[in-house]
C-alpha cells in the first residue's frame, strides 16, 4: 500500500474571500491542463499567440484574448517540462532510467496547490526488484513547506530524519517494517523527491539525489 507523502507546513487561515478567488483559479487550471493535452505548438508560435492576445485585448475582446493566452501558457509549460525532463541524472549502474511521465493529473494537482511545474521519471533495477520514482517540483509553494520542515526539528514527521547532502538539508523517511523509502531535497524554487520500492539501502537514493544539478534546475 502506498504511503502518504510527507506533510507540508501548516497553511495560514484563509481570508474571507479565499473561496471566491479559488474558483476561477481552479477553472483556469483545468482549462490549461486540457490545452496541454492538445497537439503541441511549435516554439515560434508562442510569440504569435501572445501578439494575437494583445491585439484582441486592444479590441476589447477579452474572452478570445484570454483564450489565446491560455494556449501560449500551455505551450510554455510544455517547453519547461521538456527542459527539466532532460535534467534527470543518468541511471546508476545496474538501473534503467525510464521515459518522462506525461501526467496531466499531477500537473493539475500542482496548479491547485499554487502553481509550478511537475514532472517525473522512474528508475528500475535490472533484476526487476527495485524501483525509484523521481519527481521534480519547480516554482511550487509545496517546496517551501518542505524546506521549512527540513530546517526545523520541532516539526519533523515521525520516522523521518535529516540528512546532509553537500550543503543541503534532505529528509529521509523510512517507516519500520515498510519496504519503501522517501528522500526529499529542496533548494530555492526546486524540489526533488525520490520514492523507492524494493531498495534495501538508503545510500542508493542518496547517490541518485547527488546526480541532480540543482543549479541548473533553478535556471529556467
Amino acid at each position: 500500500m502506498a504511503r502518504p507523502a510527507l506533510p507540508c507546513a501548516a497553511l495560514p487561515p484563509e481570508r474571507p474571500n479565499a473561496v471566491t478567488l479559488a474558483r476561477p483559479t481552479r477553472f483556469l487550471t483545468l482549462l490549461l491542463a486540457g490545452l496541454a493535452l492538445a497537439a503541441p505548438l511549435r516554439a515560434e508560435e508562442v510569440p504569435e499567440l501572445i501578439d494575437r492576445a494583445r491585439e484582441l485585448y486592444r479590441q476589447g475582446d477579452l474572452r478570445r484574448s484570454a483564450e489565446e493566452l491560455g494556449f501560449a501558457l500551455a505551450a510554455i509549460a510544455r517547453q519547461r517540462q521538456a527542459h527539466y525532463a532532460r535534467l534527470f541524472p543518468a541511471a546508476p549502474q545496474g538501473w534503467t532510467r525510464e521515459e518522462p511521465q506525461d501526467d496531466a493529473g499531477s500537473n493539475v494537482a500542482t496548479q491547485m496547490m499554487g502553481g509550478g511545474i511537475s514532472i517525473g521519471r522512474d528508475y528500475t533495477q535490472a533484476n526487476g526488484e527495485g524501483r525509484i520514482s523521481a519527481r521534480m517540483l519547480i516554482d511550487s509553494p509545496v517546496a517551501q513547506g518542505m524546506a521549512s520542515i527540513a530546517s526545523n526539528p520541532t516539526i519533523m514527521p515521525p520516522h523521518t530524519r535529516r540528512l546532509r547532502i553537500g550543503a543541503d538539508n534532505a529528509l529521509l523517511r523510512q517507516e519500520p517494517g515498510d519496504g519503501t523509502m522517501e528522500l526529499t531535497l529542496v533548494r530555492g524554487n526546486a524540489m526533488v523527491q525520490l520514492t523507492s520500492e524494493g531498495v534495501e539501502k538508503s545510500e542508493t537514493l542518496v547517490e541518485l539525489m547527488k546526480g541532480f544539478d540543482f543549479s541548473r534546475l533553478q535556471s529556467r
